[in-house]
């Protein structure tokens, strides 16, 4: 019991640090939303500021709300492991374990896709995706390990002996009289623990060489952003013209 809960407690605290890692990707996306070179609402500085500010945070709440409610859940998860190695408190956790966790396993899963359609939908945004070169081929190993993470443990749980899954399986196993194939099938629910941290071991290297690879330096790349960031705030602005928006090229022309 205590290996499980180690277990359990480790998992739980590297899908903290994915959590830490959407949360810097918000904070890179809503960074360029501020400081759009394409939208322009007038010549008040002030107001631009404040509206592109709310536009910028509006605009990535998917990944904000997704970073919030895992942390959230890491917290309770760690907090009702921990509980349940104490003997006087061990049947209330396990009583929280399958009547909360459980059932918030399957909520948290659907808020994943959204955030993961929110990181694929803003990486598209021109502001972003010029400034960071193809940024979301860049994200990428960022949201598959984020589906393999929650999604990957569900699959292997369905799949375990004494599942919902393996019990309708198994009554129309017998229409077909293949009851002796199927009771070879013995996968259990440690198993399906153990086959999930192994999987991660190759899954994670897998990603990491992903991100090493779209990640490589780019001297010119990074010369032109790190000159965006000494610019003045003038060249995040942008002017309206007869025929459209049209970004600024430099504060020093402007002036």
């Amino acid at each position: 019991r205590l290996e499980i809960a180690t277990y359990q407690m480790d998992l739980e605290l590297a899908v903290g640090f994915q959590f830490y890692a959407c949360l810097m990707f918000g904070l890179l996306c809503t960074s360029f939303l501020q400081h759009s070179r394409i939208v322009s609402t007038g010549r008040d500085r002030k107001y631009t500021q404040r509206y592109m500010r709310i536009v910028a945070y509006t605009a990535v709440q998917g990944v904000y709300a997704f970073v919030f409610i895992g942390v959230l859940r890491t917290i309770f998860d760690i907090t009702v492991t921990y509980i349940s190695e104490v003997p006087k408190y061990h049947d209330q956790a396990q009583v929280i374990q399958v009547k909360i966790l459980d059932k918030v396993g399957t909520i948290f899963s659907f808020v994943t896709l959204l955030c993961m359609l929110n990181m694929f939908l803003i990486s598209r945004v021109p502001d972003i995706a010029n400034g960071l070169n193809g940024a979301n081929p860049k994200f990428t190993s960022v949201r598959l390990l984020l589906l393999i993470a929650q999604i990957q443990p569900q699959v292997l749980q369905a799949i375990t002996v004494g599942s919902t899954l393996y019990m309708t399986v198994r009554e129309n196993v017998a229409k077909f009289h293949m009851e002796e194939e199927f009771s070879r099938w013995t996968f259990t629910k440690k198993q399906a623990l153990l086959a999930h941290a192994a999987a991660l071991n190759v899954e994670c290297l897998i990603v990491g060489c992903l991100t090493w690879l779209l990640w490589r330096p780019d001297s010119k790349r990074d010369k032109a952003l790190m000159m965006d960031l000494k610019a003045d705030d003038g060249v995040a602005q942008a002017r309206e013209v007869e025929d459209g928006y049209e970004p600024l090229l430099d504060a020093s022309i402007c002036s």
